[in-house]
């Protein structure tokens, strides 16, 4: 019996009651996967194993996620790297020929250091990407044991960023150096740790060559992307810590479906809104979508709140009719984030998320809104959205949006006759990778300095809006950075733009 052990070739997915959950790789079918402790001697990772140690191991499949537990008796482990033994015969590996040796396999000590040194001799990257750290007690529950709940920070960061377009035969060292650039600034550990990985859409281009040479197979187009997305090895995010794919949380736009796809009159059949949407979920949330269908996010932490929304599958159909009244988020979801920001929250600071652009608006088409993709082109949406703030004197609200493959900084003041007014920022993040200018929003479209009424429930109301473009390239990643002062945040926006190519 040839034992062949890997890396898994996918990243764990976080399991719902805590740990990780694991699939083996795709053909290979059946695996053993376990936990294996280690600990870091002399700056070197070694295994944290005595001589008569056994690791137990948890059959895992290709097609399900799952959990696989840390094995018992911790000792000094800091640390641990999951590795996957396929227990084929050497001229038959497949799943047809999986054979485990007895009901509840385990590995000893030296195969397991046989395995780490091999795999370790042939990885091209650090290991320390692939590894987690050992449990430890909960702040959370630590806390509730104390029967006071977790301090809220003083300062807070999240990470966002949207639109990964899939690396080529040539342009591969390139593609993904803005997830390289925030792997690198995790390294350096600049500031604290982002709270979150928010990533706003189009994390995969079904639609890369636009229609000329994507795949005839509707299977293989919401398919192929994602093999690259999945790839632990060579994808997108190779380089970031498993750690922190954990806290990635992701929400789809137009490129998962096809380029600016939005609801057409052929009402519910859509066979390419299905199709997108199954592979969202296979691949992107790892779930089956819930009975409501719903994509929306919401998270909170100490001293924050999340809503990652869905401006993309709930817009409603919008017809030179119906323009004026369709809404961006659809009803059901514009009223839950309305009740979602009118709660009491202790002055947390609140993070909204969409694909699309709320604020600063744009020129081009500025009167037809018909044409326009983002908030603006639902005047009924960006308009009730901004009464609504003003009207509750929402404060500490930040809106993060993806889409244009343009960094901006809006500061955005709605105020009405009796004084009332709110304050908000707008954060708009670069593209991660956006290799065709036509595809790109430019600087001079945007008005970066705007002032602009409208009606809403029978009131008139004032909109200022003073935005920036940053940071000098289009490609990068944006950091939200927040400290509280008093009862407010102080936002900042920072872009963490890639080395340029030499």
């Amino acid at each position: 019996m040839e034992r062949l052990w890997k890396l898994p070739p996918i990243e764990l997915s976080p399991a719902p009651g805590g740990g990780w959950a694991v699939q083996s790789e795709l053909g290979l079918g059946r695996a053993q996967a376990a936990f294996v402790p280690l600990r870091n001697a002399d700056g070197r990772w070694d295994l944290a194993m005595a001589a008569g140690d056994l690791l137990p191991l948890t059959a895992v499949n290709d097609q399900d996620w799952t959990p696989v537990p840390f094995p018992p008796g911790l000792r000094d482990a800091t640390h641990f790297l999951c590795l996957l033994r396929y227990d084929h015969p050497w001229n038959r590996p497949d799943n047809t020929f999986f054979v485990p040796e007895q009901a509840t396999p385990v590995a000893g000590r030296d195969e397991v250091r046989d395995a780490l040194d091999r795999i370790r001799a042939n990885l091209e990257g650090p290991l320390d990407t692939y590894l987690v750290s050992a449990p430890g007690p909960s702040p959370l529950l630590t806390a509730m044991a104390k029967s006071a709940p977790p301090a809220a920070p003083d300062a807070l960061s999240f990470a966002f960023a949207s639109c990964q377009y899939p690396a080529g035969m040539l342009d591969r060292p390139v593609a993904h150096r803005s997830l390289e650039r925030l792997a690198d600034w995790l390294r350096a550990a600049q500031g604290p740790v982002p709270e979150r990985l928010l990533l706003l859409g189009d994390q995969v281009y079904t639609d890369a060559t636009y229609g000329l040479l994507d795949p005839a197979r509707i299977d293989d187009r919401y398919t192929l992307p994602y093999e690259e997305f999945t790839d632990r090895h060579n994808g997108p995010f190779a380089t970031l810590p498993q750690t922190f794919l954990g806290l990635r949380r992701m929400t789809p736009d137009d490129h998962e479906i096809r380029d600016n796809w939005e609801p057409t009159l052929r009402g519910d059949w859509d066979e390419e809104r299905d199709a997108g949407m199954a592979a969202y979920w296979k691949y992107q949330r790892r779930s089956a979508p819930p009975a409501s269908n719903a994509v929306q996010i919401t998270e909170q932490g100490p001293g924050w709140r999340l809503f990652m929304a869905d401006s993309r599958t709930e817009r409603e159909l919008r017809t030179e009719d119906t323009v004026l009244q369709a809404t961006i988020l659809g009803p059901r979801q514009t009223q839950e984030l309305e009740d979602w920001l009118g709660q009491g929250d202790g002055g947390a600071l609140k993070i909204v998320t969409c694909a699309s652009m709320v604020l600063p608006r744009t020129r081009i088409a500025m009167d037809e809104p018909l044409y326009l993709d983002a908030w603006q082109g639902y005047p009924a949406s960006l308009h009730r959205l901004l009464a609504f703030l003003c009207d509750q004197e929402v404060s500490n609200v930040v809106f993060l949006s993806g889409d244009a493959h343009l960094a901006c900084d809006a500061r955005v003041k709605v105020r009405r006759a009796d004084r009332r007014e709110a304050r908000f920022v707008s954060l708009h993040a670069p593209a991660l990778y956006a290799p065709y200018p036509f595809a790109n929003e430019e600087p001079a479209n945007l008005l970066l300095q705007d002032l602009f009424e409208f009606q809403w429930g029978g009131r008139g109301y004032v909109c200022e809006v003073a935005a920036q473009v940053l940071a000098a390239g289009r490609n990068g990643c944006g950091l939200l950075r927040a400290e509280r002062q008093d009862a407010h945040w102080c936002v900042a926006c920072e872009v963490l733009e890639p080395e340029p190519v030499i």
